[in-house]
């Protein structure tokens, strides 16, 4: 039942170092812990709330690590909506459905997002790697977008659950352009970002969680830009 669902979303914006995570059983059920970006340097602590939409590499990707990042080919094989199963459908028209609305609201036109069956495919695989390690870290890939998403149980989990998520940032939100406090709301931003065109998006199910990726060419939360009109003019 979702009254008795922990549901977790997770932020890495920019962490110095790999710090030990959070413990689940301290979350009662149905909590949502929420730490402010800003206020996690110094402490120790893992941040926890819902991963951000990140253009650039993660300072979490080492040397050790990074051969294990899935290498992404041939971005522009977008698919026929037709062919979408149910969830990836639902995923899709959530977008487009706040693109949309955020456009007409901002007089500030930007296109329906298609649907990339390969940064799809890649979304899964990514799924799958964090929820089989318990890690909760981007990929660091260049030159993309990226939501994440969390459930506890798996079956409180969906990608379009995963979406309405990031949706719920909406209310953080006022039009100001990015900046390094983007945390409270990343992945919406990212959502309707005005030069996004495609997304593929992923889950994966096991060991209790559900967990949601989302991948998106070209990448948002550009410094300086507003989600709601673009390149702000200085």
């Amino acid at each position: 039942m979702f009254s008795i669902a922990k549901t977790f979303r997770i932020s890495i914006l920019s962490l110095k170092s790999a710090n030990p995570g959070v413990s689940l059983d301290q979350l009662k059920p149905g909590q949502v812990l929420s730490i402010p970006i800003q206020s996690l340097e110094g402490t120790g602590v893992s941040p926890v709330r819902a991963t951000l939409s990140e253009p650039r590499p993660s300072t979490n990707v080492t040397k050790s690590n990074a051969s294990k990042i899935p290498t992404l080919v041939n971005k522009s094989a977008s698919t026929d909506p037709t062919s979408l199963n149910a969830d990836q459908k639902e995923a899709l028209d959530l977008h487009n459905q706040a693109r949309a609305r955020i456009s007409k609201a901002c007089n500030t036109p930007r296109p329906p997002l298609k649907w990339n069956s390969t940064l799809a495919a890649e979304a899964d695989a990514y799924a799958k790697r964090l929820m089989q390690s318990g890690s909760f870290l981007h990929s660091g890939t260049k030159g993309e977008g990226e939501n994440l998403a969390k459930f506890m149980p798996a079956t409180n989990g969906s990608m379009a659950k995963g979406v309405e998520m990031w949706l719920g940032e909406e209310k953080d939100y006022h039009g100001e352009p990015i900046d390094a406090n983007y945390g409270m709301y990343g992945h919406w931003t990212q959502v309707v970002w005005p030069t996004t065109t495609e997304v593929g998006v992923g889950a994966a199910r096991g060991s209790g969680v559900c967990v949601v990726v989302g991948r998106y060419k070209e990448p948002g939360n550009l410094r300086g830009s507003s989600a709601w009109y673009g390149k702000v003019k200085v």
